[in-house]
């Protein structure tokens, strides 16, 4: 493992443990909104990396799995790609933004 496997898979633990702690804290303090712009500027490098439609990148993300110390971590050795997708899964079960399919408001809303 080279030292940039091991930045990025740094980095995507620190993101996905952001978004758990953004997600999970109902009060928007001033540290949720510190950790909401680190959260935000993570996000923003993983999607400059896949800009101007880089395949070589986008393949990367999808077939390799991040590399931390951390072995419980990753326990289905999922790729990066797997772990963005989960992640966006659990942000719509948390904020409901799929439910509603209805084409009028409805309380929920």
């Amino acid at each position: 493992m080279n030292d940039r496997e091991k930045l990025l898979g740094i980095l995507m633990r620190v993101q996905h443990d952001l978004l758990l702690f953004l997600a999970c804290n109902p009060t928007q303090k001033p540290v949720w909104w510190s950790v909401n712009e680190i959260f935000q500027l993570l996000c923003r490098f993983f999607k400059n990396l896949c800009e101007n439609n880089n395949m070589d990148f986008k393949k990367w993300l999808g077939t390799n799995v991040p590399k931390v110390s951390d072995e419980t971590w990753n326990e289905g050795n999922s790729s990066y790609f797997e772990i963005f997708s989960e992640q966006l899964l659990y942000l719509f079960d948390c904020s409901r933004l799929g439910e509603n399919r209805e084409s009028k408001m409805i309380h929920s809303d």
